[in-house]
């Protein structure tokens, strides 16, 4: 049911088969797409992590169905954009702002010239925080938003002309490095553990040039602050069971 749930999303998206395909010495890496035949494919890994796959949360400031990718009827992608940004100003809550951005993203449907706007606008405040001398807690936020909505256009497939906030193969990277820092330094008013969930996302090794190693290095930052029965630890869980994958796998060595 996950697995066909992620290949409806990754169909709906016009991507095809989204997957890890084996790697030398038998490490999951690389990524699959549209042509390559699903035979090819290990089994459980469909669909981009940050597009299509919904984050459980306090409260997400765009109007959505139940679906991964159910937009509201009548509801435009100005309306989507314009109330996700005032989420996104008003929020403390990393969910909330990570499941904002993946249904603003969903709205602008690759529109490349609104998605630049957009961008410019997080970036500009993210830029304008650190100018001001914002306390740790709105630096941190403003960087989430900024990386977290570079990467999940990547993942949905939007070309902006320019890779925004890239480092290591994963667009977002640098910002929401800059957003982890700022977070610990906040003393934890931000949720760390989630903004390494972010991270975590956006650098899956099902997307093209991500590293697993980098993956679960955040992924393991992530599940080591989350506390057990919280949001986060629900999202991590969700996240690893649609990934075949499990949190025992991602312990520190010794």
């Amino acid at each position: 049911m996950r697995q066909a749930t992620l290949m409806v999303c990754a169909a709906m998206l016009g991507m095809g088969a989204v997957g890890v395909g084996p790697a030398a010495g038998g490490e999951r890496a690389g990524v699959y797409l549209g042509g390559e035949s699903v035979e090819r494919l290990e089994a459980g890994f469909f669909g981009p992590p940050a597009i299509c796959l919904v984050i459980e949360c306090e409260e997400a400031g765009v109007r959505f169905g139940d679906g991964v990718l159910s937009k509201t009827r009548g509801y435009s992608a100005d309306k989507a954009v314009g109330d996700g940004l005032k989420t996104l100003a008003t929020s403390g809550d990393v969910l909330s702002h990570l499941e904002t951005i993946r249904r603003m993203a969903v709205y602008l449907d690759r529109d490349e010239a609104r998605a630049n706007r957009v961008l410019a606008q997080l970036l500009a405040r993210a830029a304008g925080a650190e100018a001001d001398g914002e306390d740790a807690s709105v630096r941190a936020l403003a960087w989430l938003d900024a990386g977290f909505f570079a990467g999940a256009l990547s993942h949905i497939g939007t070309d902006v002309g320019w890779k925004p906030g890239y480092a290591q193969g994963v667009q977002g990277l640098t910002w929401l490095e800059r957003a982890a820092e700022a977070a610990v330094e906040s003393g934890e008013k931000v949720d760390v553990g989630a903004v390494y969930f972010a991270a975590a996302l956006v650098a899956h090794p099902a997307m093209r040039e991500s590293k697993r190693d980098l993956y679960e290095r955040f992924m393991r930052e992530a599940l080591g602050r989350a506390e057990r029965g919280s949001l986060l630890a629900k999202n991590i869980e969700a996240h690893l069971e649609h990934f075949d994958e499990s949190a025992a796998s991602f312990r520190s060595p010794g």
